[in-house]
């Protein structure tokens, strides 16, 4: 019973040797090998991912590209000018363009009102007169949004006033009361005179 011990206990020795060897093995050589391909698996999807949404782009392009066509003739037909059925709808588009730009900027549009539409040479003027409250920032964007924009916008008789209540504590001194007219021009044959 002596004699089979030592030689059980020598083949548990050489079995645990084996698994440790099996153990550094993986370990050290196929996990490395495994996390390396399963990293390039996934940078294969991603790519897959990338391509899919290039051809998605790429299909795209001609009904782009005639979108743009469509964009370029109609700004070379109006060239800058304002378009509509007639002068209260163009000035009501006036008035919505202002609203959105000044409610981007956090103002508020206090009033609107369309002045008397006129001729100017082969052009009708049509123009709003507005007030709204602004910050100083704010104010600077919205003009240069209308008078960047198309159609060619202008700004008159600009008055620029700080808020009442910019001077006490609590109140805001960046606060401006502002008022001005903006108008832009109608082609005689693009809208009735009313």
């Amino acid at each position: 019973m002596m004699s089979r011990l030592p030689h059980l206990t020598g083949r548990i020795g050489a079995v645990a040797i084996l698994l440790s060897l099996m153990a550094v093995a993986y370990w050290g050589v196929a996990q490395p090998v495994i996390n390396i391909v399963d990293a390039e698996q996934g940078a294969l999807a991603d790519q897959r991912l990338e391509l899919q949404h290039y051809r998605d782009v790429g299909s795209r392009v001609p009904q782009l590209t005639a979108e743009l066509a469509e964009l370029r003739r109609s700004q070379a037909i109006s060239g800058g000018f304002l378009r509509g059925e007639n002068e209260t709808l163009v000035a009501a588009q006036l008035h919505d363009r202002l609203k959105s730009l000044v409610e981007v900027e956090k103002g508020g549009l206090q009033s609107t009102q369309m002045l008397p539409a006129r001729d100017e040479g082969k052009f009708r003027r049509v123009t709003l007169r507005a007030q709204l409250a602004l910050r100083t920032a704010g104010l600077q964007r919205v003009i240069y949004a209308i008078e960047a924009g198309s159609p060619s916008l202008f700004l008159d008789n600009l008055d620029i006033k700080p808020h009442p209540g910019a001077g006490r504590p609590n109140g805001d001194p960046d606060a401006l009361d502002v008022s001005f007219e903006f108008y832009g021009y109608l082609s005689r044959g693009s809208a009735s005179a009313k």
